[in-house]
């Protein structure tokens, strides 16, 4: 694929996802939400949305994960699962005491079980912020790699720059903007729920490929795919280290800043 293909695919997405929040903004604006959005849209919106607990490094690391790490793959995404399906009451629970907070950050809503003080807030952003930017660096990176791969030319760092100037002008226009109001706004509910369905399709397409490859491939190769597999994934190795990322995972999919942001803020609209 040439780098003037691969750029146009990347910016055709990015207009997506600006035009669908815009959109829904701009209908919200109108009060006109309740006629266009139903209910039922917002809540398939709203559990898509939980989908930005995968980032772009999924595509990368969990494939790597598996070959490298066997069981301790498993738990990152096992955990959000278990916490869905048995701690329901404990999320709703969180969800009304943040809505009751008219919270719009983790560290908003830690303050104020502390007497909305000020300083426990600065604390927490600033040790949410150490863990953020290299986790941000780290899926710019899978971007600009991505765009490298399919270009076949050496275009990581401008792309990591360009990505990082656009997603922040996401930020601005569809997030940081609205300051003064509390809570989520649906245009980024909305760009966030369809970048969850172009992320499932993507696992979906992979997924077909790699089927279609073991299918056909020699029986000496898929016979060594499986050896490997068998050795990372016995019994005996589970560890203490499955457990411990188990119980990561589960806390992340709760606290992480964009999936608190995600989950438990209420919307503006």
């Amino acid at each position: 694929m040439s780098l003037s293909i691969a750029a146009f695919l990347s910016f055709a997405l990015v207009a997506l996802l600006f035009a669908v929040a815009a959109l829904v903004e701009v209908k919200a604006a109108r009060r006109v939400a309740h006629t266009v959005l139903s209910p039922r849209l917002r809540w398939v919106a709203y559990t898509l949305g939980l989908g930005v607990y995968c980032s772009s490094w999924t595509f990368y690391g969990a494939v790597g994960s598996v070959v490298r790490e066997g069981w301790n793959y498993l738990p990152i995404y096992l955990a959000p699962v278990l916490v869905l399906t048995f701690a329901p009451k404990l999320l709703q629970r969180l969800g009304d005491a943040v809505e009751e907070e008219k919270a719009a950050t983790i560290s908003d809503f830690i303050a104020s079980r502390f007497g909305h003080d000020p300083g426990m807030a600065r604390l927490v952003t600033l040790t949410a912020l150490s863990a953020i930017v290299p986790y941000v660096a780290l899926q710019l990176r899978s971007i600009g790699i991505a765009i490298a791969l399919m270009s076949g030319r050496a275009v990581a760092g401008p792309v990591m720059v360009a990505s990082a100037v656009v997603l922040g002008l996401f930020a601005i226009l569809f997030g940081a903007r609205r300051y003064d109001v509390a809570g989520r706004t649906e245009g980024m509910l909305f760009s966030i729920a369809l970048e969850s369905i172009i992320k499932l399709a993507a696992l979906v397409v992979v997924a077909i490929v790699a089927v279609a490859v073991v299918i056909h491939a020699p029986d000496a190769r898929v016979a060594q795919g499986l050896k490997v597999l068998e050795g990372q994934f016995r019994p005996s190795l589970i560890s203490i280290d499955f457990g411990v990322i188990m119980l990561i995972s589960a806390l992340a999919f709760v606290v992480l800043p964009r999936q608190f942001f995600m989950g438990f803020c209420p919307p503006i609209f």
